[in-house]
């Protein structure tokens, strides 16, 4: 970075330090461990940190640490971190734009904003890219663009991908549905934790799709599924012990599931 360049850097960033610190300090609660964390990110981001200018902003746009969420701060810090290179910036500025979030709602900006991250490598990036051409939001729809991007971030390690093949695969969205590739992808998104594909895996044992039925199977992935507060996966134990479906009748059993199902479904919502 050139001498002006630094010197002018330095200088905008004290300028938004100025007029952002007034509002850190009003929205952050009386809590010393926040404020010295936030400290911290701003010290940091005052030297030039650009990691910490991406912190300040998911700070502001999950509603973290005791501040307000407030997505144009948010917005604010992502600007200045991606202007370091920071992919992640790139992408929740993407993401502020396909929501609207403090900003007109704007998916072929969203989509420039995943390109400039993809093309950096960032697998996210591209799982909202392919995600974008699947549903045909801000380019032209295009189920084989879609599947293209989603093999790029599975390839980089993305299990979010890997699980949206599987689900490309068990509906034929663009390919020659395959419920055995399904399963293999689903398999692949497991092993990296992904809860979905437990609860997909589960309904491709309980309807015979691909693999031969087996509602004991097919009740142990729902379990598995349940156990990260997957709702539908609840839902299907309950109907499984409602039917007697691979465990004995019970309707008590069932009825618990059904009403934990709908606890999680009220907490998601919050």
């Amino acid at each position: 970075m050139s001498l002006f360049k630094s010197l002018y850097f330095s200088l905008f960033v004290i300028f938004g330090l100025i007029c952002n610190l007034a509002v850190a300090r009003e929205n952050v609660l009386e809590n010393k461990k926040n404020q010295e964390v936030m400290q911290k990110y701003y010290n940091k981001a005052s030297n030039g940190d650009y990691h910490a200018m991406y912190s300040i902003g998911v700070v502001y746009n999950l509603g973290l640490l005791g501040v307000k969420q407030d997505y144009q701060q948010a917005m604010f810090w992502y600007v200045w971190a991606e202007m370091g290179g920071n992919t992640f910036a790139m992408v929740s500025i993407g993401e502020l734009y396909q929501k609207g979030l403090a900003i007109r709602q704007d998916y072929q900006q969203a989509i420039q904003w995943y390109l400039r991250a993809a093309d950096m490598g960032n697998s996210i990036a591209m799982a909202n890219i392919a995600y974008l051409y699947q549903k045909g939001l801000g380019v032209k729809q295009d189920s084989q663009q879609a599947m293209q991007w989603y093999l790029k971030a599975a390839n980089k390690g993305n299990p979010f991908a890997m699980h949206d093949i599987g689900v490309v695969y068990a509906k034929g969205l663009g390919v020659k549905q395959d419920n055995q590739k399904a399963m293999e992808w689903y398999l692949k998104a497991v092993d990296k934790g992904v809860p979905r594909s437990m609860y997909n895996i589960g309904y491709l044992y309980a309807n015979g799709l691909g693999v031969k039925q087996d509602y004991q199977q097919a009740m142990q992935w729902w379990l598995k599924a349940a156990n990260k507060n997957i709702p539908n996966a609840m839902v299907a134990i309950g109907v499984l012990y409602q039917e007697g479906l691979g465990v004995e009748k019970d309707p008590i059993q069932a009825e618990q599931w059904f009403k934990k199902a709908k606890e999680v479904e009220e907490k998601l919502k919050k």
